[in-house]
């Protein structure tokens, strides 16, 4: 991974152009985690920052984490290596593409984790 890491404010837009990007697709993607929660917390931005977990004063993110449908597992896999140029080890999707997938930025900035429901 690149040690270069991306302010909060790039990975927030980024995160909402996958899933403004899957949604004009027709691909649901949702936003989890302490991201999600800093897009619905808006305006209190500081005291999250204060919290520090990552230690870092330029970014309390390293990756953007995913929810979606595995019906849909093919979209989302066409809008995330075809459309977006992302990268995904092929080790990682044989082993663990059912529940799970990881991207990687094209340029290595971040990685995108998306968990996928159960499918039966």
């Amino acid at each position: 991974m690149n040690s270069v890491r991306l302010s909060d404010e790039e990975i927030i837009s980024e995160a909402l152009r996958i899933v403004e990007l899957a949604e004009k697709k027709g691909v649901i993607l949702r936003i989890l985690g302490a991201l999600a929660i800093r897009i619905h917390s808006r305006g209190l931005e500081e005291l999250h920052k204060r919290l520090r977990r990552l230690d870092d004063v330029i970014s309390s993110f390293t990756d953007i984490d995913l929810v979606g449908y595995s019906s849909q597992r093919a979209g989302i896999r066409q809008l995330m290596e075809k459309d977006l140029s992302f990268k995904i080890p092929r080790q990682f999707l044989l082993l663990h593409g059912k529940d799970r997938l990881i991207y990687h930025h094209p340029q290595d900035l971040y990685h995108v984790d998306i968990f996928l429901d159960q499918y039966y």
